[in-house]
């Protein structure tokens, strides 16, 4: 079975685009960060390329997205929604029986979200073929217009205005169902295998998924952790000592965050097995093997 993609997430910081810009654009080695376990360059050559596009005028993505909003007269807010970073793709297997080629395909997918926000509020394209699954990260600004009343001394009237309103996109679970809903419908045009993509993931696909996830993350916990050993011994002996700190730092924090995902996919995967056993539980044979968000 072949699953349509969408996931979406608010970004609320500066800072955080940075980190976004990192991973969409490959820069770990530029900071001076080891590449993750499971991004493989080697796969490129199988299956395709790894491009990032800024679409917005700047030298990073914090920066032209800084420029755009001074272009239309935008200040954030501390608690603005500055961005939505949206993934986006079809399970790997669709590919084998489609007659699209990746990237052609993940191309059409920004399309998506250029449709609902806009093209000029696009800020960046990354197509990733490096990982397991071919995808595409957009991030896009949530900009909107609004007619707003004026009044002074000196007369009233009304005046568009242009602001940034993240629940105007997102705003709790009923739109997130509709985004899939519009994302399965979007992506269904496309569909040449006689209806092979699926709405939604099964509830048994979805735990299958977050053991995935978790052995992926353990392996990469691991990785990490013979990295310190490796680099404390370093110190001990007298190795660079400095710079040697400088990365024993970030192996460690990238050490917590780790383990702070594996903890966030826990808790989600023991929801999911909960509401697995409660359908099995309230219906008898195969009929209850169908879609279900969550």
């Amino acid at each position: 079975m072949s699953f349509p993609i969408c996931r979406v997430k608010k970004i609320t910081s500066m800072s955080a685009l940075n980190g976004a810009e990192e991973h969409n654009a490959r820069l770990y080695e530029e900071h001076g960060k080891e590449l993750p376990a499971n991004i493989k360059p080697e796969r490129n050559g199988q299956r395709g390329y790894t491009s990032y596009e800024q679409l917005m005028e700047g030298k990073n993505l914090k920066s032209s997205i800084e420029k755009r909003l001074q272009e239309v007269g935008i200040k954030p807010r501390k608690n603005s929604v500055i961005a939505h970073e949206y993934v986006l793709g079809i399970s790997k297997d669709w590919y084998d029986k489609a007659n699209y080629d990746e990237q052609g395909m993940l191309t059409n997918l920004v399309k998506f979200v250029a449709d609902k926000y806009g093209l000029d509020n696009i800020a960046s394209v990354a197509f990733h073929f490096d990982e397991t699954t071919p995808h595409v990260h957009v991030i896009t600004l949530p900009i909107i217009e609004k007619t707003r009343k004026w009044k002074n001394r000196n007369g009233q009237g009304e005046k568009t205005v242009k602001s940034l309103s993240g629940s105007d996109f997102i705003n709790g679970r009923d739109t997130l169902r509709k985004l899939q809903d519009d994302y399965f419908e979007f992506v269904s045009k496309y569909d040449r295998n006689d209806g092979r993509i699926y709405r939604g993931m099964l509830v048994e696909e979805q735990v299958k998924e977050y053991a995935q996830r978790t052995n992926h993350l353990l392996g990469e916990l691991r990785d990490i952790q013979d990295q310190i050993k490796e680099t404390v011994r370093h110190i001990k002996e007298g190795i660079d000592v400095d710079l040697n700190k400088e990365k024993l730092t970030r192996q460690e924090q990238k050490s917590e965050q780790l383990i702070d995902q594996i903890e966030e996919i826990k808790v989600d995967s023991e929801k999911a097995e909960k509401k697995l056993d409660f359908r099995k539980d309230q219906n008898k044979g195969d009929g209850w093997k169908k879609g279900f968000d969550f």
